[in-house]
C-alpha cells in the first residue's frame, strides 16, 4: 500500500532507514520505540523551520506493504508515549491492513483507543481508512496535536508548506487541490514481519 505522498518527489528521496536523529525501533521492527509524525498527502517543497523526510516503512504484518510519506517527526508529551507503546504492541502481529482495507470493527477499535488513551479530542474520524499494523492514522487536529505533544505549530498547517516553490498555471489551484485532508498524522510502529 502506497499511501501517496509520492507524486513529485525527487528520486531517491524516500528510504527505509529512519533518520538518526528519530525513534529507531519502528523502523528495525522492535517494540516499544515507536514515532509520532506529521505529514502531507502529496510531496510538497515545506518551508523552512522544520526538518522533513522521506520514510518508507513496512507495514501490514505478511502482506509487507511498503508506506512512503515525507514526514516530520514531532515530539510527544511523556504520557502520550506510553499511550503510543500501548497502541503499537496491540496492533503488533494482527496483519491489519494487510490484504486489504481494514474493517469498521478494527477501525472503531483504533478510534476508540485513541479517544481512552489521549482524550476525545483525539480519535481518527477522516483518516481511519489508513490503519495498517505498523501504521497508526490520527486526525491532525489542532486540538488533537496540542494534546499529543507541546511543540509550536501553526494553526494552519498550510503553512509549513513554501508555496511559491511549487510550479503552477496559478498559486490558487494548487493550493485549493487537496485542501480537505491535505495534512495526515500517524503513529510508526513496528511490524510484525
Amino acid at each position: 500500500m502506497d499511501i501517496r505522498g509520492t507524486t513529485g518527489a525527487p528520486d531517491g528521496y524516500f528510504q527505509p532507514p529512519a533518520p538518526a536523529s528519530w525513534p529507531q525501533g519502528w523502523a528495525r521492527e522492535q517494540l516499544g520505540d515507536p514515532a509520532l509524525i506529521l505529514y502531507p498527502a502529496v510531496f510538497r517543497p515545506m518551508a523552512a523551520g522544520r526538518d522533513w523526510f522521506g520514510i518508507q516503512h513496512q507495514i501490514g504484518g505478511m502482506a509487507c506493504d511498503q508506506v512512503r510519506v515525507q514526514a516530520t517527526l514531532l515530539r510527544p508529551r511523556p504520557e502520550v508515549l506510553a499511550g503510543m507503546i500501548e497502541i503499537e504492541e496491540k496492533g503488533f502481529d494482527g496483519g491489519t491492513g494487510g490484504f486489504g482495507p481494514p474493517s469498521l470493527s478494527e477501525c472503531a477499535a483504533h478510534d476508540a483507543s485513541l479517544k481512552r488513551l489521549f482524550g476525545g479530542m483525539v480519535g481518527c474520524e477522516r483518516s481511519h481508512g489508513f490503519l495498517a499494523e505498523g501504521f497508526y492514522p490520527l486526525d491532525p487536529t489542532h486540538e488533537a496535536l496540542a494534546a499529543l505533544c507541546g511543540e509550536a505549530l501553526p494553526e494552519d498547517l498550510d503553512a509549513l508548506v513554501d508555496w511559491g516553490r511549487i510550479p503552477s498555471p496559478g498559486l490558487f489551484p494548487v493550493r485549493l487541490s487537496g485542501c480537505w485532508g491535505r495534512w495526515r498524522c500517524a503513529i510508526l510502529g513496528a511490524n510484525s514481519d
